[in-house]
C-alpha cells in the first residue's frame, strides 16, 4: 500500500466503495443499529486530529496511576485508508524523541472495538459484589493510557516501542459498520499492519498483543499473513466464535453476546452485526459461522507466537489451546497460569517476559529467548499451593495415558471395571437436581489435558435435554468438593463439558478435542428412548494427592460463572422434568481422563 498523509478529513461511510459485509458465502448477515458513541456510557472523547507531547513525570489520566516514565508523543485520530476506500482512525503513541529518528522503532498493535480512548469497558467498572475489584489489575501496573485488555503504552514507549490503538471499521468515528470477527475484519487488520510498517519512524516490524478480543484479532489477522507482522502474543482468546462462545455444546449463550454487542459504539447512524438475530434464525453451522472460525492453519509457519492460556477462563480456554495446537509454526511458546487473564497480563514479571519475546523478534536482540521452555505448565491444586511454570516440551503432554473409569449408578461411584448390573439414577432438571460420581486416587496423579464422558441418557418428560458436566476434586476425608479459587473467587467449578442432546451428532471431538461438524439436523428423543451421548470437556490441569477424589458432577444447568461478570444469566436451556442416567451391561457409561505421573 502506498503511504498516506497523516491527516485526512473525517468522512461519512461510502457504501458505494465499501466491501460487501452483508453477505457471507450464501448467507445474508443480519445487522442492527449500533449503540451511539454519543451516549454518556460510551465515555466519548472529541474527534481531534492533533499531536501533543505527554511530559515525563506527568499524570495524563489520574494520579491513581504512576507518573509517566518518559516523554510521549501522542497522535490522535490519524486516518488509515483500507483497501476498499474506507477510512478508520487510530491513535499512535511513540517516544517523543522519535520525531527526527535515526534508528527506527518497532510498533505494537492493540486491535479491538472497545474504543481507542473512552468506551464502556475499563477495569474500574468491575467491582464487588458482581466482580473482584478491578480484577486485581493494580493501578501501579498500568498508566490509564492502555486500551481495555491491551498493552500499557507508558511501559512500552519507555522501552523504545510505538503502540497503535485503532478503532476498527465502524467503531466510534471510523467509517463503515461494526464487524464481529471474520475475514473482512482480518483483511482490515492486514491493511493496518502494513500501513503502520510504512511509517517513517517504523523499523518495518509490527507485533500484536492483548487479551480476549485482542487475542481473537491476532488469530484472524495473522491468518491473512501481513508481510510485516513479525510476532504475536495472544493472551487468551477464543478461536471459534460458534463453538467456543455462542453455541458451546449446541446450547445458545445469549447473555454474554448481548452485553458485548450493546457496548460497542458506532457514530450514531451506522450498524453492527446482529449476533443474537443470527443465533435465533441461523443456529446451525453455515458459511456465516464458519467465517467466524479463525483459519489457524493459514498462519505463517515461521511466525513467532507467544501464547498464554488458563484452565479457569469461562470464555477462552478451549479456543486458546486449540489454536496453539493447530499452529504450524515451530517458533511457538505456551505459558499457562492459574489466576485471571487481566491480572496475569499486567503482572510485571509477565510483562517483562513479553518484552524479552518482542526484543528477540521485533528488535533482533540476541537474548536467548529461544531457550525458554516451549510449554510452561501450571496446575491447579485446590486445597494446596498451585504448581506454577512446570517446564514441558509440548501440549497435550506426550507422556499422558488415557484412563477409563466406569460409572455405577447404584453406588454413584467410578472404577476401572465396568459394572455388570444395569442401574439408573435420576434427578429433576426443573428443580436444579444433580448427580455426582466419585473415585479415590490411590496414588498422586496429574490430570492434564482433554477428558471426555460417555453417558446413556433418557428424558422421560421431554424430547431433549441440556447437560452440564464438571470434573472436580474432593477432599480425601470428607468427600466434599474443594473450591478452585480464581483471585479468591470460586467461580470456576472444574473442567466443564456441555451438550444439547438433540445435537449429539452435530459435532464430535477430533484430534486433541478439536471439534468436527458432522450433522446439522437435531435428533430429538423419542418417548422413553435411551441414547448414548459423548461430551468433551474443555482442557484442564489439576493435581491430585493420594486419597483425594475425582468427582464427576452432572446437572442440567450452568454453575460456572465468569469472575468479571458474575451476575450474567444462564444460557438458553430447554430442560423439562426428569433426566435419567443408565450404567452397567449394555449401557457402559464412563469418563476418560488423561493422566500423567506428577513431575518431581
Amino acid at each position: 500500500m502506498s503511504a498516506l498523509p497523516n491527516r485526512m478529513p473525517l468522512s461519512s461511510p461510502r457504501a458505494s466503495t465499501a466491501a460487501d459485509i452483508f453477505h457471507i458465502g450464501n448467507v445474508s448477515a443480519s445487522f442492527t443499529s449500533a449503540t451511539s458513541s454519543h451516549l454518556a456510557e460510551a465515555n466519548p472523547t472529541p474527534f481531534n486530529q492533533t499531536s501533543k507531547v505527554l511530559a515525563k513525570g506527568s499524570y495524563p489520566v489520574s494520579k491513581l496511576y504512576p507518573p509517566l516514565p518518559c516523554d510521549i508523543l501522542f497522535e490522535s485520530d490519524v486516518a488509515v485508508e483500507l483497501r476498499d476506500g474506507t477510512f478508520i482512525y487510530t491513535d499512535i503513541y511513540r517516544p517523543a524523541n522519535t520525531t527526527n529518528l535515526t534508528s527506527p522503532i518497532p510498533a505494537i498493535v492493540a486491535y479491538s472495538p472497545y474504543g481507542k480512548r473512552g468506551g464502556f469497558f475499563n477495569y474500574d467498572i468491575f467491582q464487588p459484589p458482581n466482580a473482584i475489584e478491578r480484577m486485581d489489575v493494580k493501578y501501579e501496573w498500568v498508566s490509564g493510557l492502555e486500551k481495555f485488555e491491551g498493552p500499557n503504552p507508558a511501559y512500552w514507549l519507555n522501552k523504545g516501542y510505538a503502540v497503535i490503538h485503532p478503532d476498527p471499521r465502524g467503531v466510534f468515528n471510523s467509517e463503515g459498520d461494526i464487524l464481529m470477527f471474520g475475514q473482512q475484519d482480518a483483511r482490515d487488520g492486514y491493511d493496518l499492519i502494513e500501513w503502520v510498517a510504512a511509517r517513517s519512524w517504523s523499523n518495518g516490524k509490527v507485533g500484536m498483543t492483548g487479551n480476549s478480543w485482542l487475542t481473537v484479532a491476532q488469530w484472524w489477522i495473522a491468518s491473512e499473513r501481513p508481510p510485516h507482522l513479525a510476532a504475536i502474543a495472544p493472551w487468551e482468546g477464543w478461536s471459534d466464535f460458534y463453538e467456543d462462545l455462542v453455541f458451546r455444546g449446541g446450547i445458545p449463550n445469549f447473555p454474554f453476546v448481548d452485553v458485548l454487542v450493546t457496548h460497542l459504539y458506532g457514530n450514531g447512524s451506522n450498524k453492527i452485526e446482529n449476533i443474537s438475530e443470527m443465533m435465533s434464525h441461523a443456529p446451525r453451522i453455515n458459511d456465516y459461522w464458519l467465517d467466524k472460525a479463525a483459519k489457524i492453519e493459514n498462519i505463517d509457519e515461521n511466525l513467532p507466537v507467544y501464547a498464554v492460556g488458563s484452565w479457569t477462563n469461562a470464555l477462552h480456554t478451549l479456543g486458546t489451546f486449540q489454536a496453539w495446537e493447530r499452529l504450524r509454526t515451530s517458533n511457538k511458546w505456551l505459558r499457562t497460569h492459574t489466576t485471571h487473564e487481566w491480572h496475569d497480563y499486567y503482572t510485571p514479571t509477565h510483562v517483562a517476559d513479553l518484552h524479552k519475546f518482542f526484543e528477540k523478534y521485533l528488535n533482533n536482540v540476541d537474548n536467548d529467548w529461544e531457550t525458554t521452555p516451549r510449554v510452561r505448565l501450571s496446575l491447579l491444586n485446590p486445597g494446596h499451593d498451585n504448581i506454577i511454570d512446570q517446564p514441558e516440551t509440548k501440549f497435550p503432554l506426550s507422556r499422558q495415558k488415557i484412563h477409563r473409569y466406569y460409572l455405577d449408578a447404584s453406588t454413584t461411584s467410578m472404577s476401572p471395571s465396568a459394572p455388570s448390573t444395569v442401574s439408573s439414577a435420576t434427578y429433576n432438571s426443573t428443580d436444579n437436581g444433580t448427580i455426582s460420581f466419585r473415585m479415590k486416587f490411590e496414588h498422586a496423579t496429574d490430570f492434564v489435558g482433554y477428558a471426555t464422558v460417555r453417558l446413556w441418557v433418557q428424558a422421560p418428560d421431554h424430547n431433549d435435554m441440556d447437560l452440564f458436566c464438571y470434573l472436580q476434586k474432593s477432599n480425601a476425608t470428607t468427600s466434599k468438593v474443594i473450591p478452585i479459587l480464581v483471585l479468591g473467587s470460586d467461580t470456576y467449578v472444574g473442567a466443564q463439558g456441555r451438550v444439547r442432546v438433540s445435537l449429539r451428532d452435530h459435532r464430535k471431538p477430533g484430534t486433541n478435542g478439536i471439534y468436527q461438524y458432522v450433522n446439522d439436523e437435531p435428533s430429538f428423543l423419542n418417548e422413553n428412548e435411551i441414547v448414548p451421548v459423548d461430551i468433551p470437556f474443555w482442557p484442564t490441569a489439576i493435581h491430585y494427592e493420594a486419597g483425594e477424589e475425582l468427582t464427576l458432577l452432572i446437572q442440567g444447568w450452568n454453575s460456572q460463572k465468569q469472575p468479571e461478570f458474575q451476575n450474567l444469566g444462564q444460557p438458553s436451556i430447554k430442560n423439562v422434568g426428569r433426566h435419567t442416567f443408565y450404567t452397567g451391561d449394555g449401557y457402559k457409561s464412563y469418563v476418560e481422563i488423561p493422566q500423567v505421573i506428577p513431575a518431581k
